[in-house]
């Protein structure tokens, strides 16, 4: 799978679930919000232009493959499911953590999983 690839529909699906597909890819594509995605193992396989924007990624290749684990200044967190267990363990459903940009600089983000 390439970047580009990320959020297409699979082969064999209707050109209605293509359209909404389309319009879930333009609405995370224009949120203000970052985002990614990752496999189960914690790889990323995508990254709206958000979140490019604030970790200071020059574009998806730079952060495409890269395991989320690598995004965090923290040593509580080793593995991908980590992220989710300190979420999980606050009082809300979000956490502080700090995080590091691409040039390594740290700073402070909201993370939230589904």
């Amino acid at each position: 799978m390439t970047p580009s690839d990320a959020l297409l529909p699979s082969p064999g699906h209707n050109q209605c679930q293509a359209d909404g597909y389309s319009i879930v890819f333009d609405a995370i594509e224009s949120s203000l919000a970052g985002m990614i995605i990752a496999d189960t193992n914690g790889f990323i396989s995508y990254a709206n232009p958000a979140f490019l924007s604030i970790f200071e990624y020059d574009s998806l290749t730079n952060v495409f493959g890269k395991n989320t684990v690598a995004l965090f200044a923290s040593d509580e967190i080793r593995c991908f499911s980590e992220i989710g267990a300190l979420i999980a363990s606050s009082d809300d459903e979000w956490a502080e953590l700090q995080a590091l940009k691409q040039d390594g600089s740290v700073f402070t983000v909201e993370v939230t999983t589904s």
